[in-house]
């Protein structure tokens, strides 16, 4: 069997067997990492990256603990691509079926889809859905308060995030990198365009649309598809191209026009969840639109929310904002992230991160957004079924 086979092999029974009759004695750390590692079956495969192990300073002797589940197999020096993967997948073995150290079973139970995920990775699959359902841990029964919501966007998900191996190259030797997993499918792809698409900047507003949509839109989008279907938020994008469906109030008093430049709405393409403002070089102003380019905070916009998340970006920088609940005067927009510059693979990753907090974000509040919301400048009218009366408001 070639380890690249082994890879890509479904727990073995013998393993199971020995620690399900001797669980007492694996927790009290009997088994070895070279028993449990040979005890995955196909000896001539696993003995080499045993002997690579221990030649790297590993002590193959000592007990399975924690240290060993989290081991990079791809930092071992001497393992083929073929052995990498196999070594994964045996530690991915342990990791379900070994309960020693502080993790418990509840601990091992919640690693299993992750583990499950990366190791059908290994064997070409594309499992977007599942790396999504890990990035989005632990799910968010409310949404963070605003003074806290600084720490959650610079604070990478527990899960890895799954990219190609052209963007992990670009990032390695940053410290941001430990945070990304090799892997396949939809969702690395849309993480990599993130990270290393060409961007190119100019004195265009343009150049800046097509920035956002690369670094954070389309992961945001992304991100949606990769959920079960009725767990999407639908996320339509809409950009102000001067039609007259906005559902935001066309012009104020003195003529400004206050439809966002961007406005991201649920699957039914009324309900506001976020916006973004774009200026060609200057943030200021973008943020500034932000506040500027807000109606009167009511239930009809923005249902229970206790703030909209948005952000602004202006050439080749970003920056995520909340803008708070109101009254008639609406709130200047709180900063919830630092400025990235997109112009730099490591920040754009960082940008990576964040875009994931967003769309967390998002979920968090779905139950709050409004149920129904009205048209501004649109009659809505009610007729009678047989013709009685008509009402219009």
């Amino acid at each position: 069997m070639t380890t690249h086979a082994l890879a890509t092999l479904k727990p073995p029974k013998q393993l199971k067997r020995v620690l399900a009759a001797h669980r007492v004695r694996v927790c009290l750390g009997i088994v070895t990492i070279r028993q449990a590692l040979l005890s995955v079956g196909a000896v001539d495969a696993i003995s080499p990256i045993v002997a690579a192990l221990s030649e790297s300073g590993y002590d193959v002797d000592a007990e399975v603990g924690g240290a060993f589940r989290q081991l990079d197999a791809e930092q071992v020096a001497g393992l083929t691509v073929d052995q990498q993967l196999a070594l994964k997948a045996a530690i991915r073995v342990l990791v379900l079926y070994v309960a020693c150290d502080s993790v418990t079973e509840s601990a091992v139970a919640a690693a299993a889809p992750a583990a499950a995920a990366a190791s059908m990775a290994s064997a070409g699959e594309d499992m977007s859905e599942a790396y999504c359902e890990q990035l989005l841990l632990p799910v968010l029964d409310v949404a963070p308060r605003l003074e806290a919501l600084y720490e959650f966007f610079c604070t990478p998900p527990v899960a890895k995030i799954p990219v190609l191996g052209e963007a992990l190259s670009v990032l390695r030797g940053s410290s941001i990198a430990q945070h990304f997993v090799l892997a396949r499918g939809k969702l690395a792809l849309a993480v990599s365009d993130s990270i290393c698409h060409n961007l190119e900047f100019g004195a265009s507003k343009v150049w800046t649309v097509i920035a956002e949509q690369i670094v954070v839109v389309s992961l945001l989008q992304m991100l949606d598809k990769c959920m079960p279907v009725m767990a999407r938020l639908g996320l339509v994008v809409q950009r102000d191209e001067g039609d007259p469906t906005s559902l935001m109030t066309v012009k104020s008093k003195d003529g400004r026009t206050l439809r966002p430049d961007g406005v991201l709405r649920d699957i039914t393409g009324r309900v506001m969840l976020a916006k973004w403002e774009d200026n060609a070089g200057q943030l200021l102003v973008a943020i500034n639109d932000l506040h500027m380019k807000n109606a009167a905070w009511t239930p009809l916009y923005y249902g229970d929310i206790a703030y909209l998340p948005c952000f602004a970006a202006a050439g080749m920088y970003l920056q995520f904002f909340a803008i708070p609940r109101g009254g008639v005067l609406t709130q200047q927009p709180h900063a919830i992230s630092p400025v990235l510059d997109l112009s730099c693979a490591e920040e754009r990753a960082h940008a990576v991160v964040m875009t994931i907090k967003f769309y967390q974000l998002l979920q968090a509040q779905r139950k709050l957004y409004p149920a129904y919301v009205l048209r501004a400048g649109t009659d809505l009218i009610a007729r009678h079924p047989r013709g009685l009366f008509e009402r219009a408001l």
